[in-house]
């Protein structure tokens, strides 16, 4: 078996998620970051997927043709707009791969958002109308109203 063989006598690893272990570099983690391949993780990037999808279609046909927003739509986008915030902070804190290597350290974690996708992030997750209710002195339900 060669060293970066992921085969062993004693692991069954087609089925019940062996592979992961065995494929995981053992990497001193930092406390509180999360590994990328995490199920949680993994299961965090699908939910925002689907929010991505949501807006997609809704955000422009309730612009379009003046639909009005319903009490859980209205909760369910600020519920939305949070998780988009809350991605940012995980994102601080989930490691990443460079050259095939496992980085898990605090500091490079950040530099390396920071380098690439943290702008982009801000930029796309700023709840605008909440900023703009806040510098009108309006509620957020008020600003968003269809009326």
């Amino acid at each position: 078996m060669t060293e970066k063989s992921f085969e062993s006598d004693d692991h069954d690893c087609d089925i019940d998620g062996d592979f992961m272990e065995l494929a995981r570099p053992k990497t001193k983690a930092t406390f509180g970051v999360v590994y990328p391949d995490n199920i949680l993780r993994a299961i965090w990037d699908i939910s925002l997927f689907v929010t991505i999808i949501y807006q997609s279609i809704i955000l422009p046909m309730r612009i379009s043709f003046e639909f009005h927003q319903s009490d859980f739509m209205f909760y369910l986008e600020v519920v939305i707009d949070c998780m988009f915030l809350a991605d940012i902070f995980f994102n601080f804190n989930t490691g990443f791969y460079f050259k095939g290597q496992l980085i898990m350290s605090r500091k490079a974690i950040f530099k390396d958002y920071m380098k690439q996708w943290f702008w982009i992030d801000l930029i796309s997750s700023m709840p605008y109308t909440w900023l703009l209710a806040w510098s009108q002195g309006l509620g957020l339900r008020e600003i968003e109203a269809d009326d």
